[in-house]
């Protein structure tokens, strides 16, 4: 994407998906694309706000880059 050979990608994954475009991310939980409203009782809201997040490519590609740097200096004695 950084090269602009691709405008779009799409990952699906088991428990979340990721889609990125030429602006930004957005990862979601597969959760959300579930039916379960007919079996909660009447009145009840899902609490879906954890389940989805966006950002720009600059962003995700920071955090990508903190994250891989935390796993490594965890792994190490």
């Amino acid at each position: 994407m950084e090269k602009g050979q691709i405008t779009q990608y799409h990952f699906q994954g088991s428990e979340f998906q990721l889609r990125l475009d030429k602006v930004g991310a957005e990862v979601l939980a597969n959760a959300l694309g579930y039916e379960v409203y007919e079996e909660l009782p009447e009145n009840t809201e899902l609490y879906d706000q954890e389940l989805q997040a966006e950002c720009g490519l600059l962003d995700f590609q920071q955090a990508l880059l903190e994250w891989q740097r935390f796993i490594k200096n965890k792994s190490l004695p």
